[in-house]
């Protein structure tokens, strides 16, 4: 009988010591999903910045013959400074 009633204590007991590991791993997950607001914040501002990035290369992209003359344009400017300090 003293067995039995130990056994039943013991699952008692494991059973108890379960559901405090599982609360205690809960908790951690939900510390773990959560963001420091500061760092949020932060995310989002580079998040926004590399948006506005996009929209400057899909404005590129779209009209591909202005890209290529500014690059013709640097071009020039580049040979024209070149003969400059050659000369």
């Amino acid at each position: 009988m003293r067995a039995e009633q130990r056994e039943l204590e013991a699952l008692k007991n494991e059973t108890i010591a379960g559901k405090k590991t599982e609360k205690a791993a809960e908790s951690r997950q939900t510390r773990k999903k959560s963001i420091n607001p500061r760092v949020l914040r932060e995310l989002e501002e580079q998040i926004s910045r590399l948006e506005e990035e996009l929209e400057i290369v899909s404005g590129k992209l779209e009209n591909p013959l202005e890209a290529v003359e500014s690059i013709s344009d640097l071009g020039a400017q580049y040979n024209t400074l070149k003969n400059a300090l050659d000369e």
